[in-house]
C-alpha cells in the first residue's frame, strides 16, 4: 500500500508518497500560515492529489495519511494540543473527518519533530538504536526522543518535548 506524509511546516509544507519506506514522488510548496491550516487544506488535498495521478496510484492503493503538526499533538485523538502560535485555527479541524471525506483512508499525526525522529529512528541514521535524541531546526526548533525502544510521550504528550522556541 502506498502511504501520503505531509510536514506542515511554518515556512514550507511538504508532502511525499510512499512506498515500502521509500519515498516515490513529493511536493513542496510556500505555507501560508497566515491563512491558517483551514486556509491550506485545499493546498495540501491538491498537492495529494496530483502525487497520486502522477504517479498512477488508484484510491484502493493509498493505505493512509500522515501529518507532522508544528506543535503539540494528542495522537491519539489525532488532535492538536497547542500551536505555538502556528496554525491557532488546528484546534477547530477534525482531521479525521477531512481525511476520511477525502481519500477514505485511516489518518494519523503527531508533532513534526517527533515524526522526523522516529523516521531517523526506523529507516535513517538512528536505526538499529533504542535511545536516540533528535533536535529539529526549521522556522522553529523541536525535539524528539526514544528512551529504550519507546517513543516518548508521557501523560499529555509533552514528553521529549524539551522546550519550544518561536
Amino acid at each position: 500500500m502506498y502511504r501520503i506524509g505531509i510536514d506542515l511546516g511554518g515556512t514550507l509544507i511538504k508532502a511525499g508518497l510512499m512506498y515500502n519506506g521509500q519515498v516515490k514522488a513529493f511536493e513542496i510548496f510556500e505555507a501560508n500560515a497566515g491563512n491558517g491550516v483551514k486556509g491550506n487544506l485545499p493546498l495540501i488535498e491538491s498537492a495529494v492529489n496530483a502525487l497520486m495521478a502522477g504517479s498512477k496510484v488508484l484510491p484502493d492503493q493509498l493505505g493512509g495519511v500522515g501529518l507532522a503538526f508544528p506543535g503539540l499533538v494528542d495522537p491519539v485523538r489525532n488532535a492538536v494540543i497547542s500551536t505555538n502560535q502556528k496554525y491557532d485555527d488546528a484546534f477547530d479541524v477534525d482531521f479525521n473527518a477531512w481525511a476520511e471525506s477525502n481519500w477514505n483512508v485511516p489518518f494519523c499525526m503527531d508533532n513534526d519533530a517527533r515524526l522526523a525522529m522516529i523516521g531517523e529512528w526506523q529507516y535513517g541514521a538512528a536505526r538499529g538504536h533504542q535511545n536516540v535524541v533528535m533536535l529539529t531546526i526549521g522556522t522553529g526548533i523541536g525535539t524528539g526522543v526514544v528512551l529504550e525502544g519507546k517513543v516518548l510521550y508521557g501523560q499529555h504528550f509533552q514528553a521529549g518535548s524539551l522546550g519550544d522556541i518561536l
